[in-house]
């Protein structure tokens, strides 16, 4: 999965893979240099990070929010990194250009497993809203409504495997004040 990372002034793309429970890492640099390291929760929002002969602990600060910076300590001393993942990229590289219709095509940025679907057929919904809950790699994401409009289609059930690109939803800008 590609992350955008940044703070201070600076900002780079990497590439991460990880193992079935999340526990292993291999990260791979713009320059094409590998990391690995494995990764232990010792209790909720506290990490240990094994790399190398090195050993950090990781305190997830509370209120960090999806899309927002992140604010962490890494051995008690403070961090705060902009985070962007695949669906933030993706949804960077789309903007707000819609399609000859008009209409959005919403799609599977990764493989997963529709755990939820938040919104019905017809339903009016705002900029950002939540659509479904897309499991991957044990994690759940929110997808989330990159234009307002009205949900026209609805591709996606409870309970099915997605693949990455996959059609999940079309929304239609132009009946965003339309019930």
């Amino acid at each position: 999965m590609r992350y955008r990372v940044g703070g201070d002034g600076w900002q780079r793309t990497f590439i991460a893979h990880t193992g079935p429970l999340g526990r292993e890492w291999r990260v791979t640099d713009p320059d094409g240099e590998e990391t690995s390291f494995r990764v232990e929760e010792l209790e909720e929002g506290v990490l240990r990070l094994h790399l190398g002969d090195e050993t950090h602990t990781i305190t997830v600060l509370p209120g960090n929010s999806p899309g927002e910076t992140v604010r962490f300590l890494i051995d008690d001393e403070p961090i705060e990194l902009h985070v962007q993942d695949e669906i933030d990229l993706l949804q960077e590289t789309l903007g707000d250009s819609a399609g000859a219709s008009g209409r959005r095509e919403i799609l599977s940025v990764m493989p997963g497993i529709i755990r939820k679907l938040l919104v019905v057929e017809g339903q009016t919904i705002e900029v950002d809203s939540p659509l479904l809950l897309l499991e991957a790699m044990k994690m759940e994401n929110e997808i989330r409504a990159p234009v307002a409009g009205k949900i026209v289609r609805l591709v996606a059930k409870a309970g099915e495997t997605v693949a990455a690109g996959e059609l999940l939803a079309i929304i239609d800008p132009e009946q965003a004040g339309r019930r």
